[in-house]
């Protein structure tokens, strides 16, 4: 994926690695978290193909790490169809066995009331799922590291091909994590991008990562 923003010549951002966009502009901050919001009309988002893309399809916007990212609404469909994937026709068989057992005593206590109560019939497999409450177990709040861990484990999960974009992370990190992150990146297929705040360039920071910086005279520094 390419980002052209006038005057600048094209951002490139690659997949397997950690793509770094730093700046010391707060206009070109600004103008880079409109862009990948879909709120930027002086921008432009092209695949290799050089095709405009579609931010809503093929953009993952994360933002700051530290606020919450609901992933159970965001990934739990998907994580779902990736299970039942793996399940054997025998489990499936079992889990739908399973059911038509449930509501046969859901019915069964029914009959006591007199009331017209149905159950369901025929759920389906990720229904049934579901219903036993499957979910995510998040680390704590505090550990952002282990959040984007998780993130990008996920999305190598269900073959999420989206650009990640995240801001800030370099206030949450530290150097041991963020070289964690690097290498767990580093052949998984992802595409990342982290947008950064800084007064200077910060490439020996982030020396394995493919990494621009544009200063705050816009001055881009390749």
């Amino acid at each position: 994926m390419k980002l052209t923003v006038f005057p600048l010549r094209p951002f490139a951002f690659e997949p397997n690695e950690l793509n770094v966009m730093e700046t010391g502009s707060t206009i070109f901050y600004k103008q880079l978290v409109e862009t990948f919001i879909g709120e930027s009309e002086d921008t432009c988002l092209t695949n290799d193909e050089n095709e405009e893309v579609n931010g809503q399809k093929q953009i993952l916007w994360v933002g700051n790490p530290a606020f919450g990212i609901d992933f159970d609404s965001l990934f739990l469909k998907p994580l779902t169809k990736s299970l039942l994937n793996y399940a054997t026709d025998n489990a499936k068989v079992k889990l739908l066995d399973a059911q038509r057992e449930v509501s046969r005593l859901v019915l069964d206590a029914s009959f006591s009331m007199d009331v017209p109560l149905v159950v369901k019939d025929n759920l389906s497999l990720e229904s049934i799922i579901k219903f036993v409450g499957l979910h995510l177990e998040m680390p704590p709040a505090d550990l952002i590291c282990a959040k984007i861990e998780l993130l990008f484990k996920i999305l190598q999960e269900i073959s999420d091909s989206r650009l990640v974009v995240i801001t800030d992370l370099s206030h949450f990190v530290d150097a041991q994590e963020l070289a964690q992150l690097v290498e767990q990146v580093t052949d998984s297929g992802l595409t990342v991008l982290l947008i950064e705040f800084s007064n200077t360039s910060r490439a020996s920071e982030f020396k394995k990562c493919r990494y621009y910086y544009v200063d705050e005279d816009l001055v881009d520094f390749r």
